[in-house]
């Protein structure tokens, strides 16, 4: 490194870069090494797709999942019941995935229905913490694919549990804090 001060009093500095001989030893050292830095790599491009949704795997320059094992270290297994291992993706194919789950106990979705956890039963939502929250505790009776392919996925937002009762409305945190203890369109209103 050299410093010096150019014609306006200002400081410069220059860098002197080294380069690198390529010589046989050098590529021989290089290419020994190859396998080894592309291991490394594929763990570090996969490392936050792995917590996330299982996908552990390099293959071909995207991440997969490979093993159930993987899916059930992930936060996707934990949170959605996305614990089993199927072409290359993590999801949820039992009710027992979803029952594993924390969107089971917090939000009543508790049984499989295509690729997701669904609240498909009354008696899941009553136990949930959201019924106790914000009175939603009956299952709705809209759960269908958005198309009438059998291998549609469901809509997102249709898979929770609705308000249906003012009754469960008025025994909600949402009433006694924010006033909305009535039921209307599925939700708790004022």
């Amino acid at each position: 490194m050299w410093s010096g001060v150019d014609s306006f009093g200002r400081l410069r500095r220059s860098v002197v870069i080294t380069q690198w001989k390529m010589t046989n030893r050098n590529l021989l050292v290089l290419l020994a090494l190859t396998p080894l830095l592309t291991g490394c790599w594929d763990a570090l491009w996969c490392r936050g797709d792995c917590e996330a949704s299982g996908r552990c795997t390099s293959q071909s320059g995207y991440c997969v999942a490979t093993s159930d094992q993987d899916c059930g270290k992930s936060i996707g297994c934990r949170d959605y019941g996305a614990c089993t291992v199927e072409k290359g993706w993590c999801r949820p194919t039992s009710d027992e995935d979803c029952r594993k789950s924390t969107n089971c106990a917090g939000e009543g979705k508790c049984a499989v229905r295509g690729a997701y956890c669904v609240a498909a039963n009354d008696e899941d939502c009553r136990k949930s913490t959201k019924c106790k929250y914000d009175g939603t505790c009956a299952a709705r009776d809209d759960l269908r694919p958005p198309s009438a392919s059998p291998s549609a996925n469901w809509a997102v937002g249709d898979l929770g549990c609705k308000a249906t009762s003012t009754g469960d409305c008025q025994n909600s945190e949402v009433c006694r804090k924010d006033g909305r203890c009535t039921a209307k369109d599925g939700a708790c209103v004022k």
